[in-house]
């Protein structure tokens, strides 16, 4: 059984060209918002040392197969030693060109008993989901 810190049970990504790697740039995984009902979903990183990271191991729900996803936080603002200071997803990009994502699909991580799970749900599905979640930034949303 996993062990959790409290917080959401599930957050959503709508996936946009950039996250896709459509648009050039050559940006290191998903930016994740600094929201608290965000982060609280992601392990516990130490502050204390320069760009924490904790590795995370996702199962993808259609597959079956294990992911290794790395959560960091470039936090050289906090140390004086750059401007940086952003939480950044890596580790996505061959599982979203084999699930042959799209902009503004959805990625949806998930937790539980289990541990972490990945999937993408296709925008016209995404559309049609009602649920408990909480709306945090237009690209962003939290489940409990």
């Amino acid at each position: 059984m996993a062990d959790f810190p409290m917080g959401p049970a599930e957050v959503q990504k709508k996936l946009s060209r950039n996250d896709l790697g459509l648009t050039g740039s050559h940006q290191a995984g998903i930016v994740v918002p600094k929201q608290a009902d965000i982060l609280a979903f992601f392990p516990a990183l130490n502050e204390s040392t320069m760009n924490p990271r904790e590795t995370m191991t996702v199962r993808c729900l259609v597959s079956g197969d294990l992911l290794k996803l790395s959560f960091i936080h470039y936090n050289g603002r906090l140390h004086r030693l750059s401007t940086r200071d952003e939480y950044r997803l890596t580790g996505l990009t061959r599982y979203l060109r084999r699930r042959d994502a799209l902009d503004g699909d959805t990625l949806r991580l998930s937790r539980g008993a289990a541990g972490y799970s990945i999937d993408v749900i296709g925008l016209a599905l995404s559309q049609k989901e009602h649920d408990s979640s909480v709306a945090l930034t237009s690209l962003w949303k939290a489940s409990y």
